[in-house]
């Protein structure tokens, strides 16, 4: 369920501060990616290996080192980062009552929006852009049934 992994939208949160801290290319260390987010480093340490293991970050051992994009980089859908997290499993159901439905169906067009926007659009919505703006191009067939 993508809407409540509080846990895959902070990894959102973590991407976008390396992104921030380390740009392409270049590497941040997990003390300072930590201050950027308000975590202690060793709270966000098994967040930062998870990334690494889904290839969204490439750890840098030694005492340069650090945390890197992974070789996506930048154009990593959002999409991507919260699959990789555990998030977009479906809810247990136990009918298949109106609610359920409709949760079932916000949650496909969350995926979409979220498959259509990348890292580098969370940057540019930093920078000013709106990322409503950015996520209604690629909304802009989808209809709500009532």
């Amino acid at each position: 369920m993508l809407l409540r992994r509080d846990r895959a939208w902070f990894a959102l949160s973590v991407l976008l501060a390396v992104a921030r801290l380390a740009g392409e290319g270049g590497s941040a260390s997990a003390r300072t990616i930590a201050a950027q987010v308000q975590a202690t480093p060793r709270s966000l340490e098994p967040l930062l290996q998870q990334l690494a293991r889904a290839g969204l970050l490439a750890a840098q051992r030694g005492p340069r080192g650090g945390y890197a994009l992974g070789a996506e980089g930048t154009s990593v859908s959002l999409a991507r980062v919260l699959v990789a997290m555990g998030a977009g499993k479906p809810a247990a159901a136990s009918t298949a009552d109106a609610v359920t439905r409709l949760q079932a169906e916000l949650e496909e067009d969350l995926k979409r929006r979220l498959a259509a926007l990348t890292l580098a659009d969370l940057l540019a919505a930093e920078a000013g852009a709106s990322v409503t703006q950015l996520s209604s191009s690629c909304n802009q067939t989808d209809t709500v049934s009532g």
